[in-house]
């Protein structure tokens, strides 16, 4: 049961350095969506932009899943 108990911890601590990874990538998307509104001409910012956002909803995503199975297995 101790192994167990220290995989947890383990994977609750990499997930919360996975939060603070995200919050941070979070920030600078709003800041990039700053700048496409002063320039809202500039297609390839919006490309780029739109990439980075599509591979943020898919790292917040398997966050998520592994939260919740950790809370489940809690």
């Amino acid at each position: 049961m101790a192994s167990n108990s220290r995989f947890d911890f383990f994977l609750s601590r990499e997930l919360a350095k996975e939060r603070k990874r995200l919050l941070l990538e979070r920030a600078e998307l709003a800041d990039e969506s700053f700048q496409i509104a002063q320039c809202p001409d500039d297609t390839t910012l919006r490309l780029t932009h739109m990439r980075k956002l599509e591979e943020h909803v898919e790292s917040l995503t398997l966050y998520y899943e592994r939260a919740a199975l950790l809370s489940a297995e809690s």
